[in-house]
């Protein structure tokens, strides 16, 4: 048990630095002299990190928590197959926020539905294709559906929304 619980906390701070360390490189990469000759796809590379880290980190502890959760308010986000089908990510996070209203949880659904477009694109990302509903659900939440077009203002909102996901 101490290892996973090692292996756990040695987790979690691994990717804290991994978030710390993407932020920094974009810092220093705004300030570079030969920045101009980078062009914008630096950006957009940073933030498809940025996704990746931040959304697994949100999944890890949500799945961590999971296993401490007495009241099983979390057990919404972890269902079983229904009807021999994959539950959908959409369905996950309805439930998710359903179950953290019925114990009175102050509940965003902005950012619910922000981060649903994260976990869409960490999905493109990850595995190469977006189906329609989910272009639409980045199109809604202001993401652009072409990994190249992410900017600075993307790198924000992630940060933003995957710490509120975590507050």
């Amino acid at each position: 048990m101490k290892k996973l619980i090692k292996f756990r906390r040695d987790y979690f701070l691994a990717c804290a630095d991994d978030g710390t360390t993407l932020q920094e490189a974009r810092l220093a990469i705004q300030s570079h002299p030969l920045r101009a000759g980078l062009g914008d796809f630096i950006e957009a590379s940073l933030c498809r990190l940025l996704i990746v880290n931040r959304v697994a980190f949100v999944e890890n502890l949500l799945n961590y928590w999971k296993e401490l959760d007495q009241h099983e308010v979390l057990k919404a986000y972890f269902p079983a197959k229904q009807n021999d089908r994959e539950v959908s990510n959409e369905d996950r996070l309805h439930s998710l926020m359903s179950a953290f209203e019925r114990e009175d949880f102050d509940v965003d659904d902005g950012v619910f539905k922000k981060y649903l477009a994260l976990k869409y694109f960490r999905n493109f990302i990850m595995h190469g294709n977006l189906k329609p509903h989910e272009k639409d659900v980045l199109k809604e939440q202001n993401f652009p559906s072409d990994l190249m077009q992410l900017n600075v203002e993307h790198s924000k909102e992630v940060v933003r929304v995957t710490s509120e996901m975590i507050r």
